[in-house]
């Protein structure tokens, strides 16, 4: 899935680790988890603790079971501060780039 998608301007990375490093640099993913954890909605909030918890403590073969998505319309930090569904899916990718960082920096 190598395609740039309807308005991309270049093709997706290949893989989820070189997608999130792509967002980061357009978007600093650090100011989105503050403006998450701090967000005046306490379901934000919560779900933000939880995976940040789910990162530290969830083991990297646990997180590997789940499926990988990759996100096309990731939202910018002021919108995702208001719509939970684009939360759940810019931690989901997050997630699953720690996965992968976990287990390349095990071999």
């Amino acid at each position: 899935m190598n395609q740039a998608g309807p308005g991309g301007e270049s093709p997706l990375p290949a893989d989820a680790g070189e997608f999130v490093e792509e967002i980061h640099r357009r978007a600093d993913l650090f100011i989105v988890w503050q403006e998450l954890l701090n967000s005046k909605d306490d379901k934000i909030k919560q779900r933000a603790v939880e995976r940040l918890t789910d990162l530290r403590y969830k083991s990297a073969a646990g997180l590997t079971e789940e499926p990988q998505r990759i996100v096309i319309d990731m939202p910018r930090p002021d919108e995702a501060a208001s719509s939970p569904a684009l939360v759940d899916r810019t931690l989901n990718c997050l997630v699953a780039h720690a996965a992968m960082v976990s287990r390349n920096s095990s071999n």
